[in-house]
């Protein structure tokens, strides 16, 4: 049933350009001089996903999304931890420049020059990093420039795995590959060509709403934070930033819904207004009491295609 959905939020997968500079660093399956290792051949050999309790709380929800992928391509279980455990093997180092007691180490200790990312809009790097702590040989530094940067960087990371965006959505499973590797190099991206990139909920009463109704949110048979969550992950995973929310009549509002409102900062998103507005225009004022510019509509129907 996601699958039928899918059209009801419908977004180009290439959602806007990025300046990449690539200097190798892609996942492998066999093991190469100087790589890093996200899963061995022998079982206990795997990465640990260390982060900062401190970071935006986008990176802490991202965090959980890589462990899900990591388990979902490898058939392992990983573990993350916030501050370093006693026995540091492997570390895939996440984190915001600036936020991130675990990145700014690492810049103090010029394991990694973050120049061609900080300060910049949705930036993001990924870099194998030799000797980056003592007595740990070889980690993997993901770094933003703000909290939703490094959470692209992340997916970053599952899509080089072979995770698809979609792996929720359209049912899309991975590949199974019991070793993981990532060879040595590294890996920036620009920030985006346009700043505000997202999808709005259209047409929502044919299919998304029954759906969610009677599959996600099934306590309010409306709209609600489990759909909203689902949608806003996919968003992420997309390197989108801006939702427009359901809005038609029988539509349970976003606001309205308390529930829904931690879902921002959780996932760090951009609301937009009804997706008829989107640039704060009242469209009754505009187009019902001004004339009919557009054939006779007014507000009722409207909706500035």
């Amino acid at each position: 049933m996601k699958t039928r959905c899918l059209l009801l939020v419908a977004l180009c997968l290439q959602l806007f350009s990025l300046t990449t500079k690539a200097d190798g660093l892609q996942v492998v399956s066999s093991p190469v001089d100087g790589c890093f290792t996200i899963a061995g051949s022998v079982s206990t050999d795997k990465a640990i996903v260390l982060y900062d309790a401190n970071d935006g709380e986008v990176v802490t929800t991202v965090v959980d999304c890589l462990l899900s992928d990591l388990k979902a391509v490898t058939k392992k279980t990983f573990m993350k931890y916030k501050a370093e455990p006693t026995t540091l093997k492997c570390p895939i180092i996440v984190g915001t420049i600036g936020q991130s007691s675990h990145i700014d180490q690492l810049i103090s200790d010029e394991k990694i020059d973050v120049s061609d990312v900080e300060g910049k809009w949705e930036a993001f790097g990924i870099q194998v990093v030799d000797n980056p702590m003592e007595g740990v040989e070889r980690a993997l530094a993901i770094f933003g420039s703000q909290p939703r940067a490094t959470a692209y960087g992340m997916f970053e990371l599952s899509r080089m795995m072979g995770v698809s965006p979609w792996i929720w959505w359209a049912d899309v499973t991975p590949t199974t590959r019991m070793q993981l590797y990532v060879t040595p190099g590294r890996r920036v991206f620009g920030s985006p060509s346009v700043k505000f990139r997202g999808i709005f909920l259209n047409d929502e009463d044919f299919g998304l709403r029954p759906w969610a109704a009677k599959k996600m949110d099934t306590n309010l048979n409306n709209f609600g934070p489990k759909t909203y969550a689902a949608i806003m992950e996919l968003l992420l995973r997309l390197r989108a930033n801006t939702l427009w929310p359901a809005m038609h009549a029988g539509s349970r509002a976003f606001w309205f819904e308390k529930t829904n409102i931690p879902l921002i900062m959780k996932y760090d998103i951009y609301m937009g207004s009804s997706h008829c507005e989107q640039m704060l225009r009242d469209n009754e004022y505009e187009w019902g009491k001004t004339g009919d510019k557009f054939g006779g509509h007014g507000n009722d129907d409207w909706y500035g295609h």
